[in-house]
């Protein structure tokens, strides 16, 4: 089990759980379906998606950043980019943008990958924390739920 705990500014924490971290990353994606959170692609790849057969062609639409990586990179190589959408070589995780995007609107939030790494985080002192007393009712209160839905 993964279990989610989302602090955002003004209203209560809430938490949230799913089976694993395929299944937080499916949730993350469907949240995020109309927003541009991670993409993954060679640079030729994304010279078609924009329709230019050439880096002078994407340079003049005022893509210059892409007739770079084309000039070089390479055609073959790959760009990652997360929200920021700004494209670059170095590997990005999906899983990762999906996470960062989602601390965008939140003042914080806490991923538990386990039960027991949420049971733990129950016993800790929260009283220093952004809204640490309603942070732990709310792990407390899925904590209850998942162990009254499951028999855990």
């Amino acid at each position: 089990m993964v279990f989610v705990l989302e602090v955002p500014h003004t209203l209560p924490p809430s938490c949230w759980s799913v089976a694993n971290r395929d299944a937080l990353l499916t949730r993350l994606r469907e949240m995020a379906s109309k927003e541009f959170v991670f993409e993954v692609g060679t640079v030729a790849e994304l010279m078609q998606q924009r329709g230019y057969d050439t880096p002078e062609e994407a340079e003049a639409d005022g893509e210059a950043w892409l007739a770079r990586f084309h000039r070089e990179a390479g055609p073959g190589a790959v760009l990652y980019a997360n929200h920021t959408e700004r494209y670059q070589l170095e590997p990005i995780s999906e899983f990762d943008a999906y996470l960062e995007w989602m601390g965008l609107n939140l003042s914080t939030f806490h991923i538990y990958e386990s039960i027991e790494e949420a049971q733990q985080a129950v016993v800790e002192d929260w009283s220093h924390r952004h809204k640490g007393t309603e942070c732990k009712s709310a792990l407390c209160r899925e904590l209850a739920y998942f162990t009254e839905q499951t028999g855990a």
